[in-house]
């Protein structure tokens, strides 16, 4: 009997390696918006999942000052029933600094998201009294 590429019992999983090999992702990036505006210094994030996910999967959020993410912040969240079903979800950040951020996303098993660029200038509107 033949196995063809995948071997006996998958043995051999030809070009995808085993379970998609080091570095190898199976599954679609998800879609990130930036919702909020520059001068929110709480990001507002919608995030859209090209599938439906298994509650409970990992989405793993990381925000930096640089686009190489080099010591990025991660932020790792388990996907809630509403969520998965949804196939989208919404996160606010807690307050940056201003500054220019890049944020991204990915899912257990996904590439990385498209990354989101904005720079935060949220300085303090000062507003006098009347009268």
């Amino acid at each position: 009997m033949s196995f063809g590429r995948l071997g006996a019992l998958g043995r051999g999983f030809g070009s995808l390696g085993a379970l998609g090999g080091a570095g190898t992702s199976l599954l679609p990036a998800p879609t990130l918006s930036w919702t909020s505006g520059t001068t929110d210094n709480t990001p507002n994030l919608t995030v859209t999942f090209p599938d439906i996910l298994v509650t409970g999967t990992d989405v793993t959020f990381e925000h930096a000052t640089n686009s190489g993410f080099t010591g990025a912040t991660s932020i790792v969240h388990d996907l809630t029933d509403p969520e998965a079903l949804a196939q989208e979800m919404e996160l606010a950040l807690s307050e940056l600094a201003d500054g220019t951020y890049y944020i991204r996303v990915k899912y257990e098993g996904s590439n990385w998201s498209n990354t989101e660029t904005k720079t935060i200038d949220a300085a303090p509107t000062l507003t006098l009294p009347t009268g």
